[in-house]
């Protein structure tokens, strides 16, 4: 889609984001992690205790899929008041009649942040014929161990006819699947998404990128009609779904991979699912 610049953390308050941070005891940050990303991450938190502003506007967006928060880029958010990128937040829609637009500029604490619309189209990369198998990204326990099996896309899960051991209910796009052999490794804790880490993809087609935006859940938490989707800065090629997304260069688990959301102007972004939302929603526990 666009590659992150520097430019998108100046002005943006540090204070209020690592004071948020320290306020979540239980949020686990990955090593190496540098300070603009820490700053990202808070303001990503500090958007999402504000989400009622979003819950309020989100309905009147015609063919609305997900709000996100992270950073904007003048050339794909056309409509954006500077020249250099931004943090803000994102309404994703997937509308044939929209066009790219500030919709308005909104204060949260320290802040005042754009929200955008960004028309997509979304491409779920699921298996192709040389691939007949898509991706998995590792092995993984749910249920709080009662489950076990491989850990993919839903809707590779589905396409391939894989037996499942379990599933994502409503909108989480994950399953575990039998492949008739036991998977190895050690229990990892994931770590959340953010945007401007460097993440690599370890599917088919490997990659690496950065995290663009991380979506939020409007203000309902835990819900599975709410998946905590985040783009990348490049997406990943049918046959990629479900495959693994570490950070970069820990190799600490951050997600799964789904698909792409293409915009008007023929640039891609990579679309992956939060492994942190399924050890909750599932109790899942990865193994890498």
């Amino acid at each position: 889609m666009f590659e992150p610049t520097d430019s998108w953390i100046e002005g943006l308050p540090e204070g209020p984001a690592l004071r948020r941070i320290e306020e979540a005891p239980d949020l686990e940050l990955w090593p190496e992690i540098s300070q603009s990303e820490t700053v990202g991450l808070g303001w990503s938190l500090l958007v999402e205790d504000r989400a009622e502003i979003l819950l309020e506007r989100a309905p009147a967006i015609p063919g609305f899929r997900w709000a996100s928060v992270g950073i904007l880029d003048p050339e794909v958010d056309r409509g954006l008041e500077s020249s250099r990128q931004e943090f803000g937040i994102v309404f994703y829609a997937e509308d044939p009649r929209a066009e790219p637009a500030l919709l308005e500029v909104v204060e949260v604490d320290e802040a005042r942040l754009p929200i955008v619309l960004r028309p997509i189209t979304y491409e779920e990369h699921g298996a192709v014929p040389a691939l007949p198998d898509g991706a998995v990204a590792c092995w993984a326990t749910s249920a709080g161990g009662a489950r076990e099996g491989w850990l993919t896309a839903r809707h590779v899960a589905l396409g391939g006819g894989y037996k499942m051991a379990d599933c994502g209910r409503e909108c989480i796009d994950a399953a575990l699947i039998d492949l008739g052999n036991v998977g190895s490794g050690y229990p990892a804790r994931a770590v959340r998404p953010s945007p401007g880490i460097p993440v690599e993809a370890l599917g088919p087609h490997r990659l690496t990128a950065t995290i663009l935006d991380v979506a939020i859940d409007l203000g309902i938490s835990a819900s599975a009609y709410f998946p905590l989707r985040f783009t990348t800065s490049r997406p990943g090629a049918p046959g990629d779904s479900g495959s693994l997304i570490v950070a970069d260069p820990c190799g600490e688990p951050t997600g799964i991979y789904l698909g792409a959301a293409r915009l008007d102007n023929g640039g891609e972004a990579g679309v992956g699912l939060a492994i942190t939302q399924l050890e909750k929603l599932m109790e899942m526990e990865v193994y890498v």
